[in-house]
């Protein structure tokens, strides 16, 4: 089983803890955590389907990656538009009160959901499992939930690397003109205040040529 692929293994995981829920759902260990249900059958049909549903994202998601490799996606920082209708429920009543929420509140009722978080945790620290969920942040948002539910605490899942930009290259700056002093002129470089007459400086007279 070392060599099936990571979405084969996560189903037979599922699976064995869906086997597990109904065995001991027909013991009554649902009885005092089923608050506001009409009995353990609605309670454990909802887990059912929120563990259905967990399933058959996993795999959708690897079909998805796996169809088109070549384009990362990555993580929706801003709110989404209000024009966009909220996506439907697709539980079995949704106007039942939600799962619990304390870590572990599974996997501390049912031996099966503690075997089946050993087998997740196994599962996570493989290299081939390590590498695709490093691929796309949506697995994430996916196991956490249930690692949450099955106990595990700080599981190896590895954070979504998003492939660095290749640098642009950058233009080179335009040469430089040389400089080219300008000569200057005494007489231009002060000019006179208007109604005056500016006198040439003496010392800037050439003197007489000598006799021979």
């Amino acid at each position: 089983m070392e060599s099936a692929a990571p979405e084969t293994m996560f189903g037979l995981i599922i699976e064995t803890l869906l086997r597990g829920v109904a065995r001991r759902a027909g013991e009554g260990v649902f009885l005092f955590i089923c608050r506001g249900y009409p009995g353990t059958g609605p309670f454990t049909i909802r887990l059912c389907a929120r563990l259905g549903r967990t399933a058959s994202r996993f795999a959708s998601l690897v079909r998805r990656l796996r169809s088109q490799p070549a384009r990362p996606i990555a993580p929706r920082h801003a709110p989404r538009r209000a024009t966009l209708a909220p996506a439907p429920k697709t539980t079995p009543n949704p106007d039942a009160p939600p799962l619990p929420r304390n870590r572990a509140w599974l996997g501390i009722r049912i031996f099966e959901a503690r075997v089946c978080a050993a087998q997740l945790d196994h599962l996570l620290r493989r290299p081939a499992t390590q590498t695709l969920i490093a691929s796309d942040y949506r697995f994430g948002r996916i196991l956490r939930p249930l690692c949450h539910m099955l106990g595990l605490r700080n599981p190896p899942i590895p954070h979504y690397q998003q492939a660095e930009p290749e640098p642009q290259p950058q233009p080179e700056p335009p040469a430089a003109a040389p400089f080219a002093p300008a000569s200057i002129n005494p007489a231009s470089a002060n000019p006179a205040p208007a109604g005056r007459t500016l006198l040439p400086c003496p010392h800037h007279q050439r003197a007489p040529p000598r006799a021979a």
